[in-house]
């Protein structure tokens, strides 16, 4: 059996994860994160306030927030 250096290592584990991510769907990966964002913003109440404010008026596939 032939030594894998730590770095071939590293590279073969990056590949993998790289041929993974090519397999989720942007759309779907942004809705269930927009999903998670709301979810906690209602869950700790006391900085829902600001954090809606924020949020409100944020189109998809956009940086800016109003």
């Amino acid at each position: 059996m032939t030594a894998i250096t730590k770095d071939a290592q590293a590279i073969i584990k990056i590949d993998r994860l790289v041929e993974e991510c090519t397999k989720l769907d942007p759309v779907e990966e942004r809705q269930l994160a927009e999903d998670g964002i709301a979810w906690e913003i209602d869950t700790w109440s006391e900085y829902s306030g600001p954090a809606k404010k924020l949020l409100v008026g944020n189109q998809p596939g956009t940086n800016q927030l109003n």
